[in-house]
């Protein structure tokens, strides 16, 4: 299969602008001055790739950013050392930023320099972090350019599992697949936070499959969580090589039971413990009342995997201009993919009509990819 689909940037590099940056400025110095607060400093990852319009604020994966952002009544302050600020002008920051560099071999010279801008641009000389302020909520609804991210990044996504996954064989490892789906992904330009495989072996008993070097065997599950411009989508597959293991068909039919109901609870204004609750009915209504438990069902995405995790009691409303990604599963399937909630409903961002599907209650669902 060849999706054509170009590796270069495309929209994939839609860099944020100073109109972004000053809805999303506006947004945080209003939860701010709630506090009492006239700044606020920037120090997480994910707040800072939807502050700055998906701006690569990371060297290793691993670590902290090497900015910090100063947000105020007037603008926004970046403070990053001099190796990084060069980079960051020219290909990173939306236009609108002040850009501080300071010395990289002076230790906290980051964060001297972050706090005593905030100190300085606060009347009040009161301020607070996106440690001690939850300011998730702020990221909805996306913003259009927002949305063209993840629809871009999401069919990139789907199209290029569709080519890795068709391209698989049986004695490959867990690690080798894995390895593809990353390169894949890689080469067109996503960074990839999550990537699961589960071969014959290890599919009907293991939920959160970290690839080992086991074969693939004859089926695997491959998920990926893959990352542009700071926007996160979630897409999980399944492959079946000759003779089927296990009961993938009976247990992916109810698995796909269960997210359509799911599916259909996520509708503007419902609560999140709504949606949870009808997994918990469906599940019930296929036999298997308490799988719920043993893995999470998902929740918002957006900055990161799942923005939270859906749990009971969960009295938060569904958004319209939010992303979400459901991940029921029993044994030996699992059904996933990112849906955007908007006025006219559920749009499937990580979909690639080459896979095989099957039709839900009007809706195309990935089916099993036999090889």
């Amino acid at each position: 299969m060849n999706s054509g689909e170009p590796a270069g940037p495309g929209p994939l590099r839609i860099r944020g602008d100073a109109a972004e940056l000053e809805t999303k400025r506006a947004r945080l110095i209003a939860r701010s001055e709630a506090r009492g607060a006239g700044a606020m400093v920037v120090r997480r990852a994910d707040t800072l790739a939807w502050l700055l319009g998906g701006a690569d604020v990371l060297v290793s994966r691993q670590a902290g950013p090497v900015v910090e952002a100063v947000v105020h009544a007037t603008g926004v302050e970046i403070v990053t050392n001099r190796i990084e600020s060069e980079r960051l002008r020219k290909e990173e920051l939306p236009d609108g930023c002040n850009l501080h560099a300071v010395p990289w071999e002076e230790p906290g010279a980051l964060r001297i320099r972050s706090h005593a801008i905030a100190r300085a641009a606060s009347p009040s000389g009161d301020i607070v972090d996106d440690g001690e302020v939850d300011v998730t909520d702020a990221r909805w609804p996306l913003l259009d350019v927002e949305v063209e991210r993840l629809r871009a990044a999401g069919r990139v996504t789907a199209t290029t599992l569709t080519d890795v996954i068709a391209g698989l064989e049986p004695d490959l490892s867990e690690h080798a697949a894995a390895g593809r789906a990353i390169g894949a992904l890689r080469s067109r330009g996503l960074h990839v936070p999550v990537v699961l495989v589960a071969g014959a072996s290890r599919f009907g008993s293991v939920r959160h499959p970290v690839p080992t070097h086991a074969p693939l065997g004859a089926a695997a599950l491959v998920v990926v969580c893959s990352e542009a411009r700071g926007l996160v989508n979630s897409t999980s597959r399944i492959v079946q090589f000759g003779v089927q293991p296990g009961p993938i068909a009976e247990r992916l039919a109810q698995v796909l039971q269960v997210e359509s109901a799911m599916l259909t609870a996520t509708r503007p204004d419902a609560r999140l413990e709504d949606v949870l609750g009808a997994a918990r009915t469906a599940y019930t209504a296929v036999g298997h009342p308490e799988a719920w438990r043993d893995h999470h069902q998902g929740g918002p995405i957006g900055y990161r995997p799942r923005e939270w995790l859906v749990t009971p009691g969960d009295q938060r409303p569904l958004l319209r201009g939010a992303a979400y990604a459901w991940n029921p599963s029993l044994p030996w399937a699992k059904a996933e993919d990112t849906f955007f909630l908007s006025e006219s409903g559920l749009e499937n961002v990580t979909w690639d009509d080459r896979w095989p599907s099957l039709m839900i209650d009007g809706r195309a669902r990935a089916d099993v990819l036999r090889l």
